[in-house]
Formats: structure tokens, C-alpha cells, sequence
């Protein structure tokens, strides 16, 4: 596991800090956030790349990545505490920090 390996090779009294994609929760924008990964990142995908299979990976995981409650979760069990998640940019992004004893 990832953080279980942060937390092993961060110094005692050091601060884990990550940034991750989110789903944002705003009524009026997040319809157009899902209808951007789903729909037209693939189709400029296509048209740049030729490769919109890997932009649709983006959005399935963008979707499946665990829920900010469930990412403090796991970061208290692996032994972080002072946790916090504060969404950017409308929630696109995620900023996970906390402090190892």
C-alpha cells in the first residue's frame, strides 16, 4: 500500500501532502465536470493522440478513486493524524495532509 509506505519513510514529525483528482460536489458544475472527463477529454484524446482509450481510463478512475472521507480513513489507520482534505478548484483536485508522530 502507498500511504503504509509514506508513512514508513517520512521522519517522525514529518507532513505527508497529497494531491489527487476529486469529483466535485457543486450541483451546477460537477454535471459538467463528469460530462467533460466522460464525453470530450476522450474525443481531444482521440484528436491528439489517437489514444481515447487512455483518457477514458482517466475519468474511470477519477470515479472509482476512494471518497475523501474514505482516503482520511485510511491515512488514520495507517497512523497520520491532524488530517485534512481541502478540495481545489471547485473540487477537480484534492489536497490530502497529514502529520506522522
Amino acid at each position: 500500500r502507498g500511504l503504509e509506505e509514506m508513512y514508513r519513510v517520512l521522519k517522525p514529525g514529518g507532513k505527508a501532502v497529497i494531491l489527487e483528482f476529486g469529483r466535485p460536489k457543486n450541483p451546477l458544475f460537477a454535471p459538467l465536470y463528469r460530462l467533460y472527463l466522460s464525453r470530450f477529454l476522450p474525443a481531444i484524446g482521440r484528436l491528439l493522440t489517437g489514444d481515447p482509450i487512455t483518457y477514458r481510463y482517466l475519468h474511470d478512475s477519477i470515479m472509482a478513486f476512494p471518497s475523501k472521507d474514505e482516503v482520511l480513513g485510511q491515512m488514520q489507520e495507517v497512523g497520520f493524524y491532524e488530517l485534512s482534505a481541502r478540495d481545489l478548484t471547485l473540487g477537480v483536485c484534492v489536497l490530502y495532509e497529514g502529520w506522522k508522530p
